[in-house]
């Protein structure tokens, strides 16, 4: 296993060396949220809510900025003046590769693999290019490394029904769901239940409907919950967050089909870089939904020419309980790549709910490269264990298989038929890059066939010494070709510093911020002056975001862009020029953090306050728009006039806006502690409606001296109350009860299982 950490430091050496770093999601997405929870952390405060992108959203709720993965604590005690290095966040994803070896290998071994066999399928699995291609998504890399370790522990569960092994799974899947990725966790548990339905039906054929039989279901279950009790903390936030996010609202067929494998790119496992590659230096992929940014390592499935052949032998040759249910996992896999493109797809989303939910159904290609290696490990065990004559048997299939490919190869490469090139073409347009493509990319798929052929024909040989240098040279062939075909997928020269430059202007921005307590827009028509995750590592309230499926669906009111701004308390904004000049411009007519209005209008729907903010004649400045009744009736004769009050700065406050207007008798103080609590001290002359410049969201609370009150929906996104007349203290807290009862659930789950785990480690030293 010390050999599966020594390949993965030599693979990703430029990154662990400082000399390349991780692109792409990684330094947008990844780093930012890392950065967060653990500043966060660090200083005290559970990081329930993110102000700083989108004018504010949940952040403990979005399951995939996995906060309870125990992983991840590791970096706060890393944390110093609010910064963090990005290159022991690199890291921290970077261990997640061998880990998933090293489950590889101890499955095979429970599999009954010897350990060169179990090493080849490790190595194989680890570089494969669906995995090598997710590294710098590093929620979805952390959750699949736990696949192994799952069944190591779930396959001898219902094989010898054994309940403690099962819960241990379940631990395990508990593990998989806090690192973050819910379609790899659910990938997982259809895995298990692949596996469950397997060993149903192979003890109904033995034994029939008896209480083995029946027990299955049972075990699988209590792994299920024991998963799902142990993140339930988790879980539940986010179900909760789901049904008012992005994806809730805006999801469409045609989005959860994306990024799915296209019939042509069945060419790309062979010829992995037919199509072009995308990287960080540039991208000049052209194939099938080249319009999809990202389409190209989303479906990148080579795995490699000699372990698919590999795979075969294992696949025939060695056969005991789980090559079948190997084989028939990577055919599904396969089969399920292609999204609505395979009619299988439709049945399984009829028999899956929320199956559907996800996009970028390619991403199952990582179970289909697990079951391949797996396989290529079992056919390396046959080609060692078996006797001449039968491993001559076993090879005469794959290198007639080889040589037929290096025929076709040859053919495709000097030849490139018309009717053959203008099909992986598309169109005519090209047809020119797909004929370039067959001869460069086919000489390289013959110089790897031939090398693989060269590999099985030493066993075929049949010399002692040649069939025990078979796994080295089996490695050396696949760690050569795996290596060009993906490895400098991962790097870029750009370091965190490219990407959130600290320049003047965040300087600047952020000593604004702190002083008056405003927002900024710093994007407009596809540019910016920061990243859009960047106001997250400034720690400056921004508008903008990266796009995230679980964000909230509703942000920032349905109004034309000066309303907008003005409601969500946006004091600069940036003003594009010119394609390479923008400058930051003041706001007057914003409003301050926090404001009263006398009246308001009942509009339930997006579209109904979309029309009051669109109208002319609406003055949002004193009539807000509610989702609801509220509790005190509105002046019959609206005022004309702004009714922005003072505002005031408690001592201990962080700077709100003191914004001169017209003002009626009424001011606040405001004083924030931390993301997850505003304060305000109020002073009103008659009821009014308290507006706060903040994202609704029904996890935030209200209490008016002390009392809860309602929370309504203003402008269609943000929060108010009713008051009455007089001095208030109004405390804004975020108090979830989806939080409250999922730690409630993952804390006696816990408890559960410490005494379970207690009384089976006594009752084992007892039998002892």
């Amino acid at each position: 296993m010390v050999g599966l950490f020594v390949l993965n430091l030599l693979f990703f050496w430029p990154v662990f060396s400082g000399q390349s770093f991780l692109w792409n999601d990684f330094p947008e997405r990844v780093y930012p949220t890392r950065l967060f929870a653990s500043v966060e952390l660090a200083e005290g405060r559970f990081p329930f809510w993110n102000p700083y992108l989108f004018g504010g959203i949940p952040f403990f709720a979005m399951i995939d900025n996995a906060v309870l993965y125990p992983p991840n604590w590791f970096l706060i005690p890393w944390v110093n003046e609010q910064q963090l290095s990005y290159l022991l966040v690199e890291w921290l994803t970077l261990l997640h590769v061998p880990l998933l070896g090293i489950g590889m290998y101890l499955l095979c071994r429970r599999f009954g693999l010897r350990k060169t066999g179990a090493f080849v399928a490790g190595t194989v699995w680890m570089f494969s290019g669906p995995i090598v291609h997710h590294v710098f998504h590093g929620e979805m890399l952390h959750t699949m490394a736990w696949l192994p370790f799952i069944l190591f522990l779930f396959v001898p569960a219902l094989e010898h029904g054994k309940t403690h092994l099962a819960i241990a799974a379940g631990v395990l899947w508990g593990l998989a769901i806090l690192a973050g990725h819910p379609q790899i966790f659910l990938y997982i548990a259809c895995v298990m239940g692949l596996y469950m339905l397997f060993r149903f039906a192979d003890t109904v054929k033995s034994s029939g409907l008896c209480r083995d039989t029946l027990r299955l279901p049972v075990l699988t279950t209590l792994t299920f919950a024991t998963g799902v009790g142990l993140a339930a903390a988790a879980l539940l936030p986010a179900v909760e967050l789901s049904g008012y996010s992005f994806r809730q609202f805006e999801w469409t067929e045609t989005t959860s089909h994306a990024y799915s494998l296209h019939p042509r790119q069945i060419v790309t496992f062979v010829m992995p870089g037919f199509f072009g590659q995308s990287l960080a230096s540039g991208s000049d992929y052209w194939g099938p939904d080249a319009e999809y940014f990202g389409h190209y390592w989303e479906t990148f499935v080579y795995m490699g020419i000699l372990p698919v052949f590999l795979a075969v032998v294992g696949g025939i040759f060695y056969r005991n309980r789980y090559s079948l249910f190997l084989v028939v996992l990577a055919l599904l896999c396969f089969c399920l790549s292609f999204g609505d493109r395979f009619p299988l797809f439709p049945l399984l989303k009829a028999l899956l709910p929320g199956f559907d939910l996800f996009r970028a159904h390619a991403r199952l290609s990582m179970i289909m490269a697990f079951a391949v290696a797996a396989l290529a490990g079992f056919g390396i065990e046959a080609l060692r264990r078996d006797n001449l004559g039968t491993v001559r048997q076993m090879l005469k299939g794959p290198l007639n298989g080889l040589a037929a490919l290096s025929g076709i190869l040859t053919f495709l490469a000097l030849v490139r038929p018309d009717g053959f090139t203008g099909w992986l073409a598309g169109n005519s347009e090209h047809l020119e890059k797909a004929r370039d493509a067959l001869t460069t990319q086919g000489f390289r798929a013959l110089t790897i066939t031939a090398l693989s052929g060269a590999v099985l024909f030493l066993g075929y040989i049949g010399k002692t010494r040649a069939r025990h240098m078979l796994p080295t040279l089996a490695l050396s062939v696949i760690g050569v070709d795996l290596s060009m075909a993906g490895r400098h997928v991962n790097f870029s020269s750009d370091d965190i510093e490219f990407y959130y430059p600290t320049e003047p202007v965040v300087t600047a921005l952020r000593e604004q911020q702190q002083w008056d307590g405003t927002r900024a827009s710093l994007h407009s028509g596809g540019f910016g002056l920061i990243r859009r995750n960047g106001g997250t590592v400034f720690r400056i309230e921004t508008l903008e975001g990266a796009m995230s499926a679980l964000r909230l669906a509703h942000t920032t009111p349905p109004a034309p862009w000066d309303r907008m701004t003005a409601l969500m308390n946006v004091s600069l904004y940036m003003k594009l020029l010119d394609i390479e000049i923008a400058k930051l411009e003041a706001n007057p007519d914003r409003l301050p953090r926090a404001f009263v209005v006398h009246d308001y209008v009942v509009a339930p729907t997006d579209s109904a306050v979309a029309q009051y903010l669109s109208a002319p004649h609406f003055d949002y400045r004193t009539t807000a728009t509610l989702d609801r009744d509220a509790s005190f009736e509105p002046a019959t004769q609206p005022s004309a006039q702004p009714t922005a009050p003072k505002t005031h700065v408690g001592a201990d406050a962080s700077p709100v806006s003191n914004m001169e207007t017209r003002m009626l008798s009424e001011t606040i103080e405001i004083r924030r502690d931390g993301p997850g609590r505003l304060t305000l001290s109020v002073e009103l002359d008659q009821p009014r409606l308290v507006v706060l410049s903040e994202v609704y969201y029904p996890a935030w609370r209200a209490y008016l001296n002390g009392v809860e009150t309602p929370v309504y929906r203003a402008y269609g996104t943000l929060r108010a109350i009713a008051a009455e007349a007089g001095n208030h203290r109004i405390v804004f807290e975020y108090d979830s009860a989806s939080c409250f009862y999922g730690a409630i659930v993952s804390t006696t789950t816990a408890i559960a299982l410490l005494l379970a785990g207690f009384l089976y480690f006594r009752r084992s030293q007892q039998g002892t």
